[in-house]
């Protein structure tokens, strides 16, 4: 989903959508609990079986990052190739935006920071989560 999300124009980027934003972190520190048995009520209540070895764990995790880089590297890739749309610049002049677009503006840069402070919260908890069980 997050890759797939193409954002601007038809929709808000990533960091503007904050329940986009926290549904994508919080499958992500998902995966991870469940991959690296952080909690393990939580892989006895779905019944996963457990992961024999740390090796296995890391072999896991890294074709996670794997299939996460691949994507996202297909998917620009194909951008870059066939939307001839998204290589022609597109620019406004904030100057020319009305008042109440310039409040909208200035809404869309609080979310972005506020998003930003909780993706640095969710990669601190990953990183807890990741050093605590391996």
């Amino acid at each position: 989903a997050l890759i797939n999300h193409k954002g601007k124009p038809f929709y808000g980027s990533f960091l503007e959508s904050r329940q986009f934003c926290q549904w994508v972190m919080l499958s992500i520190f998902f995966c991870i609990a469940a991959v690296t048995e952080a909690f393990p009520f939580m892989n006895k209540f779905l019944q996963l079986a457990p992961i024999p070895t740390r090796k296995d764990k890391m072999k896991l995790l890294t074709l996670f990052l794997v299939d996460f880089t691949g994507c996202f590297v297909t998917d620009r890739l194909c951008k870059l190739a066939f939307d001839k749309n998204d290589q022609i610049s597109y620019s406004s002049s904030t100057s020319s935006l009305g008042y109440a677009a310039d409040l909208e503006e200035e809404m869309l840069s609080n979310q972005r920071k506020r998003n930003k402070i909780f993706i640095i919260i969710m990669l601190v908890c990953i990183s807890s989560v990741l050093v605590n069980s391996l």
